[in-house]
């Protein structure tokens, strides 16, 4: 190698130009390599399981949800990508058996969809529409009302007059409370356990009953004042608060099931 100060060649080893004494180029570090160990051929590895699709357990009602569906055809309840026993195996603990699943229940409100609780709400208005006053008078600064449970107005409604029930006796009321109490049974009834049928549009057939009762009793009462002549001069006479609420309570009851029946479908 030459010097890069004079030109004249360094010899091998040598740090510095022996012509002119400028320092010649460093020492090539020595570099260790390592000894080359024969790699040992290693087993084939295992084909992985196939992935199988794993039916899902509804954590409403508890009812077999077919691989692949999103929502609970039996409740509609919405139901995760995570197959049941694939999440019952990643949390038991490594020393409990594989074959071992944990079961969760879900029984509180937080299970409730906003749609069944819409259907519970509608529900629950037709029941406080019994106790408001379904025929209201009112006449020179004064009025008076009846709600379906009073005996003067109870058996004159719609389908006690069909029946022929006695005066005093509620029919409409006790017809709603059933109505309202059936469909509560079918929302609620999972939650604790009960054996509840799957009823295809059950919930818009309790509706629609609830409003159609309460336009019939709507229609009845306007023509029962008017054949009776109630309303004279000064005198104002007619269906209140309690019929509007009944109409109201069923046709939020009817929708509310509507929209479920569709989520059950279109899952």
């Amino acid at each position: 190698m030459n010097c890069s100060n004079c030109g004249t060649r360094i010899p091998e080893g040598a740090r510095f130009c022996p012509s002119c004494g400028a320092a010649g180029p460093p020492a090539p570090e020595a570099v260790t390599v390592p000894p080359v160990i024969a790699a040992q051929p290693s087993a084939p590895a295992a084909p992985a399981a196939a992935s199988v699709p794993v039916a899902t357990h509804c954590p409403n009602c508890g009812a077999t949800v077919a691989p692949g569906r999103r929502f609970c055809t039996n409740c509609g309840q919405a139901i995760g990508n995570e197959p049941f026993a694939a999440g019952a195996a990643r949390a038991s603990s490594p020393g409990q058996a594989v074959g071992r699943t944990a079961t969760s229940s879900t029984t509180s409100l937080s299970s409730l969809q906003p749609l069944k609780l819409g259907a519970i709400g509608g529900l629950a208005l037709a029941v406080v529409s019994t106790v408001l006053a379904w025929v209201k008078i009112s006449a020179f600064g004064a009025s008076e009302s009846a709600s379906a449970w009073e005996g003067g107005l109870a058996g004159d409604l719609q389908i006690g007059h069909w029946i022929g029930a006695p005066d005093d006796f509620p029919v409409e009321a006790l017809l709603i409370l059933a109505v309202a109490l059936a469909g509560v049974a079918l929302i609620a009834g999972p939650l604790v356990g009960m054996k509840v049928p799957v009823i295809p549009f059950a919930l818009v057939a309790l509706g629609a009953a609830l409003a159609v009762l309460g336009v019939l009793n709507y229609l009845y009462i306007e023509e029962q004042l008017s054949s009776a002549g109630i309303e004279a001069s000064g005198v104002s006479a007619g269906p209140s608060t309690g019929v509007y609420a009944l109409i109201l309570g069923g046709i939020v009851t009817a929708a509310c099931g509507f929209m479920l029946e569709q989520r059950k479908m279109a899952a």
